[in-house]
């Protein structure tokens, strides 16, 4: 009858008790890396992809402080985009002076700047609203209060931050 462990320490005169708890380790780090690649892949498949429907969207954004110059390069009609992708179609302008905070012997005011002036465009899209995101054009992520890069027209180029979303009652 042969011994379980022989006179070098190994198992079956195979295999080193070392050999084995190496081996043993290796197999515990590949099944958790698949374990936790696994559950990863459960968790967001289809949350990433848009499912829902295009419904119908009008947008507000404001574009503050611009000069003359850019006002007279939005128009109505004009296609909105924010990098290569079309955002909407611009359908009112509205303009004002800009104003600003100013201070001065211990008072604060508002106060108009000279050559500025503070644009609001409502713009008419698409968009997919999924687990409260919405996704312009299905593509591009917006929401009220954030300016997610620089947007333009074919002749002119700007920052805007987004203010108000006014979906169809019908849809």
């Amino acid at each position: 009858m042969r011994k379980l462990i022989d006179e070098k320490g190994r198992i079956g005169g195979k295999f080193s008790v070392i050999d084995l708890g190496v081996l043993a380790l290796i197999l515990v780090i590949l099944l958790g890396g698949a374990f936790t690649f696994l559950r990863s892949e459960q968790e967001t498949s289809g949350s990433e992809t848009p499912t829902g429907r295009n419904i119908p969207v009008r947008y507000m954004m404001e574009i503050a402080g611009v000069r003359d110059w850019t006002v007279r390069n939005i128009e109505l009609g004009d296609t909105l985009f924010l990098g290569e992708f079309e955002v909407g179609t611009i359908i009112g302008v509205e303009t004002e002076p800009h104003r600003q905070l100013v201070t001065g012997d211990g008072a604060v005011w508002w106060g108009e700047v000279p050559n500025r002036y503070l644009v609001t465009l409502e713009i008419e899209s698409t968009a997919t609203v999924l687990e409260g995101r919405i996704l312009i054009a299905r593509s591009v992520p917006m929401s009220v209060g954030n300016s997610t890069g620089a947007f333009h027209t074919r002749y002119t180029a700007f920052h805007a931050t987004v203010r108000e979303f006014i979906f169809d009652e019908e849809s």
